[in-house]
């Protein structure tokens, strides 16, 4: 059976959106209980203490490490409350909640084959790739049978997805590197991936995340880099750095999810040309809706 993968293709510009305007609505939709580790720390520094009373050498040292860990505690409690931070936390709660079992675009059996299909899906849509990829995978399965291929009936057989002559080059060098390197196996570390030809931070994100499991990055598309802005999560537009905001926001072990949710929920109500506000889940507190 073919397994799916999000679609990497370059993110849009857009009219940036601030989050200020979100903390009013807030008040009136509070972040659920969860369980949270720095509401231990004050029965951390009250041990720090207590046995540093018994002590008269390490006393001084005690303390001062019950301080320094009370002011450090207090410092990531209060960022990890910030309005933003809360608003962050409701938007993956209600998203899981709309889209329990998130699925990917891209078909694809091996790493190897998420690799070349998430190369080719540059400027082109899923639907085009996953249209390609059979007869592509067909004729060249595996890394050690891509790398002894001639570009030119490469170019033949991605001709429609566009860009094909570049795209051609690059999977081929691609599966040769990796024959070469790697003994034609694709790798789990992000260095040795983006030290592929045609391989950015965006597509290493989405084979780590996708094929290995490993949580590196979130991977920002045309879709996460619209409903990240307009949920007020970031105002950059340069992909980076809006991965970069998304990160600091969301837990690690959602970063692969995440970016499905957004995906799904960019497809399905937060469309580009005309959103959906009417019907979105997230409607009240949405900065886009406030503004």
């Amino acid at each position: 059976m073919f397994q799916k993968n999000l679609c990497s293709v370059p993110i849009s510009s857009e009219a940036n959106v601030g989050s200020g305007q979100i903390i009013e609505h807030l008040s009136q939709h509070p972040n659920p209980t969860s369980f949270n580790w720095l509401d231990f720390s004050p029965v951390f520094v009250v041990i720090l203490f207590f046995y540093g009373s018994f002590s008269p050498s390490l006393g001084a040292l005690f303390q001062f490490v019950g301080i320094s860990t009370w002011i450090r505690f207090t410092q990531m409690a209060s960022k990890s409350n910030s309005p933003t931070q809360i608003w962050a936390h409701r938007v993956l709660q209600e998203l899981t909640t709309l889209y329990p079992v998130t699925s990917t675009a891209l078909h694809w059996e091996t790493p190897f084959q998420l690799l070349i299909a998430t190369i080719l899906s540059a400027q082109c849509t899923d639907k085009r790739v996953n249209l390609v990829t059979p007869g592509l995978f067909s004729r060249w399965p595996t890394a050690q049978k891509m790398a002894q291929a001639r570009q030119e009936d490469l170019e033949k057989a991605i001709h429609s997805t566009g860009f094909y002559r570049n795209k051609a080059k690059n999977i081929l060098g691609a599966a040769q590197k990796l024959v070469q390197d790697h003994k034609g196996q694709v790798p789990d570390q992000m260095l040795e991936l983006t030290a592929l030809p045609g391989v950015a931070r965006k597509t290493a994100n989405c084979v780590l995340g996708t094929a290995f499991g490993k949580e590196e990055g979130v991977v920002v598309d045309t879709h996460v880099g619209r409903l990240a802005r307009r949920l007020g999560l970031t105002v950059e537009k340069n992909p980076i750095k809006v991965e970069r905001d998304l990160m600091k926001l969301f837990p690690r072990s959602s970063w692969t999810r995440l970016s499905h949710l957004f995906i799904d929920h960019g497809r399905s109500t937060c469309t580009s040309r005309k959103a959906k506000c009417e019907e979105c889940i997230l409607r009240e507190g949405c900065p886009k809706l406030l503004t």
